[in-house]
């Protein structure tokens, strides 16, 4: 269970960290839809193994999901701190003062 978690704790701060660099400043909307993806896809992996003859288990969804919330809480709280570190991911404006 823990690799599921830490699984979709990875990917959920990938599509943060990656819809943040294309689209400026996330909102609490598009942290919403990241959880709600990631919800619904955890869902379809775990349905789509009974034809292969393995296991749909609720347990690993479960932790799909604690893994999403905690990529969500995580990417917020270290946020400032990448911006720091990264920049804002855009390029600095050029002077147009000629010295």
């Amino acid at each position: 269970k823990p690799l599921h978690a830490g699984a979709y704790l990875i990917l959920t701060v990938c599509l943060l960290g990656s819809w943040e660099l294309t689209a400026g400043i996330l909102q609490p909307a598009h942290y919403f839809a990241v959880w709600l993806f990631g919800t619904l896809y955890g869902l379809f992996d775990e349905i789509t193994q009974i034809p292969f003859g393995r296991q749909c288990d609720g347990l690993d969804w479960l932790s799909d999901i604690v893994g999403i919330v905690v990529g969500l809480m995580l990417f917020q709280i270290a946020r400032p701190l990448m911006v720091r570190i990264i920049g804002s991911g855009r390029a600095p404006a050029l002077s147009t003062n000629s010295s």
